[in-house]
């Protein structure tokens, strides 16, 4: 691989982190911070692509993959309209959000719900009926299924409990030597006990991706599909 796929979990984890700002702001009744947080989450959910496609584009059978993901994007209306908007944002500076409308909430809070400008003008063709946050939700959650697909194809080569496994070791051609120097460690460093609990000690030894909390959040499910309850 070309650059750590953390480079893509990062990304994830800034984009969720601009969405859960944005839907703070529902409590409050002003437009400029939203407007901000619209902003950085359009750049941040935007730069998870760039991140995925710098981190494994090297991979055999990742450009084909991909590229059947983008024919999907570009036939998604919604995908379509946060692209466009995030341009508009980036390159001229359009703010997105036209105004908001009040409601009481389920327990009884007044919050606020953003609506899409209409009036000024955009390339857009389609502007979501849901309010801002509901739709900035439904994309993130879009981008997200992306990225939990190629954790179940890619698994192997972009996760460390995956990849120090004796199958790898043996389907790569890879030495255990070359296991501990990839995971950092000095050569030699688990030779005291059997192979198969070498590369145990290795595997255990390596933090988890940073993004299994965000699956878990958003879909209800870690990188591997397990359901939590």
């Amino acid at each position: 691989m070309g650059r750590s796929f953390g480079i893509v979990e990062n990304k994830v984890n800034e984009t969720a982190f601009f969405l859960e700002k944005l839907r703070e702001e529902e409590n409050y009744h002003h437009l400029d911070e939203p407007q901000f947080y619209l902003s950085a989450f359009l750049s941040a959910c935007r730069s998870v692509t760039f991140a995925l496609q710098a981190s494994i584009s090297d991979l055999d059978g990742f450009s084909e993959w991909y590229e059947n993901k983008q024919t999907e994007l570009a036939k998604d209306k919604l995908a379509r309209f946060f692209l466009v908007t995030r341009n508009e944002s980036q390159k001229v500076g359009f703010y997105v959000i036209g105004g908001a409308s009040s409601y009481t909430d389920e327990k009884g809070n007044d919050k606020m719900k953003f609506n899409f400008q209409r009036l000024a003008p955009t390339s857009n063709e389609y502007i979501p009926d849901e309010d801002v946050v509901t739709a900035c939700d439904i994309h993130f959650k879009n981008i997200l299924n992306l990225i939990y697909e190629v954790f179940q194809k890619f698994g192997k080569h972009i996760d460390s409990k995956q990849f120090f496994t004796m199958k790898n070791l043996k389907e790569s051609g890879l030495t255990i030597e070359d296991f501990e120097r990839q995971a950092g460690m000095p050569e030699g460093w688990t030779k005291a006990v059997p192979l198969e609990h070498r590369v145990r000690l290795i595997r255990e030894s390596q933090p988890p991706p940073n993004i299994d909390r965000i699956f878990i959040h958003y879909l209800g499910k870690n990188r591997f599909g397990e359901i939590e309850e």
